[in-house]
């Protein structure tokens, strides 16, 4: 997956083989065999790769809906306590990353097919995996994002204090003694982005939260968050998100 999106879904990495690097957020994390990436509803992100050699991963996504049954069944078992507070990344032991591995193949295999047994194994299987994934994260310890270049941190810091400003690669070059070419060339090595593509991710999750948790005009909403239109703040949210803002809005508060 290599631009941002995000969906209303929770979803489970697994990465069996290989690396990968992925973006949360704000955060950057680099994923080894045996990391767990745990993403909640409506969060950014996006992976790429992080050499050119091949990598294997299984990918779940579901609702909290599809578990409600389970919910009902087993009234005491929390089985989304892996994706409270803001762990998103976790490493399982090797005598777990095996059974993971194991749940992940089936529930694959599992998908598509239509027998009420098949849906029965399903929900089995995703139960077990997420009360693992509970065990582990109350085990473990969670991977914290990775380091960064101290240049490319330090602006990172000043974008996120100054985004509702104009901000230009020339200029924030110029605030850090740096050429522009150099400090674009720093951001496609540390972050696998451009310096505007950045920027933008960074206005686009304020600009999330804003309409979540606002009944802000969509042109205040864009003017707010640094955008130069509504039409360019429209355009770029929906390229970040999948959907308009408007649409957004409405679709977060269903």
């Amino acid at each position: 997956m290599s631009s941002f999106h995000l969906h209303h879904k929770y979803e489970i990495y697994y990465q069996c083989e290989g690396t990968r690097r992925f973006y949360i957020d704000d955060s950057v994390y680099n994923i080894s065999p045996g990391g767990i990436v745990l993403i909640r509803p409506n969060e950014v992100h996006k992976s790429v790769n992080i050499d050119d050699n091949p990598h294997e991963r299984y990918v779940l996504n579901f609702s909290e809906q599809y578990l409600q049954k389970l919910f009902q069944t087993f009234e005491g078992v929390d089985f989304l306590a892996c994706f409270h507070g803001r762990i998103h990344v976790l490493n399982a032991p090797p005598q777990q990353h095996t059974r993971i591995g194991y749940l992940m193949k089936q529930l694959w295999e599992l998908d598509g097919k239509n027998r009420s047994e098949d849906e029965a194994l399903r929900k089995m299987r995703l139960a077990e995996m997420l009360i693992l994934l509970k065990e582990i994260a109350q085990e473990c310890q969670p991977q914290t994002p990775s380091q960064l270049n101290k240049t490319v941190e330090q602006v990172q810091t000043y974008i996120h204090k100054h985004y509702t400003q104009p901000l230009t690669l020339s200029g924030i070059a110029a605030e850090f003694y740096v050429s522009p070419a150099y400090l674009s060339r720093l951001f496609k090595k540390h972050l696998s982005l451009s310096f505007i593509e950045y920027v933008n991710s960074v206005r686009t999750a304020a600009a999330r939260k804003m309409l979540e948790q606002t009944d802000k005009k969509i042109s205040v909403v864009a003017e707010e968050c640094g955008f130069s239109t509504t039409a360019h703040f429209s355009r770029l949210f929906k390229e970040y998100t999948g959907m308009p803002p408007q649409k957004y809005r409405k679709f977060y508060h269903q």
